[in-house]
């Protein structure tokens, strides 16, 4: 997924021309529409984890979640919201906890996926979302820091 977000990003960016020769009626919230649609028909529940999948917690899962979420504002448009609940719920337990994330590995990469956990518990108020995201927060409270007191990234970097 991290390699098709960076091909858009590195499209526009390498060919302004493109966006220049866009027909000049389609809005922002239109254009994100078809990218999530698009990425949404590629990626079905790829994301989703299950016994034996290739889905993990990781930061690109949690972009596109968010994303997702957000562009659920704008359109009423459901399935933005059901796509990122069904991607990051299905990594969370009943009890809060979350399939594939290791805290011991302290990766400030790995809490990304938590912005969505918490719009995800304010939306539903189910129980386990709440749970994971006290979890991810206990990363934080452990996470080892720089001389200065900043995060440090990832706790395998000397």
């Amino acid at each position: 997924m991290r390699k098709t977000f960076l091909t858009w990003i590195g499209l526009l960016a390498a060919c302004p021309c493109l966006l220049a020769q866009a027909p000049a009626k389609v809005t922002p919230v239109e254009w994100s529409v078809r990218i999530a649609n698009s990425e949404i028909a590629r990626l079905a529940d790829s994301l989703n984890w299950r016994p034996g999948g290739q889905a993990r917690w990781s930061y690109t899962t949690g972009l596109l979640s968010l994303s997702l979420l957000k562009l659920a504002e704008p359109t009423s448009d459901p399935k933005y919201e059901a796509f990122a609940q069904d991607a990051i719920g299905s990594f969370i337990t009943q009890d809060g906890k979350i399939k594939t994330y290791n805290p011991g590995k302290f990766e400030l990469d790995d809490l990304n996926s938590g912005r969505v956990v918490l719009k995800l518990w304010q939306r539903t108020h189910a129980p386990r979302f709440r749970l994971a995201a006290a979890l991810l927060r206990k990363q934080l409270d452990l996470q080892p820091r720089t001389p200065g007191g900043g995060f440090w990234h990832m706790k395998k970097f000397p």
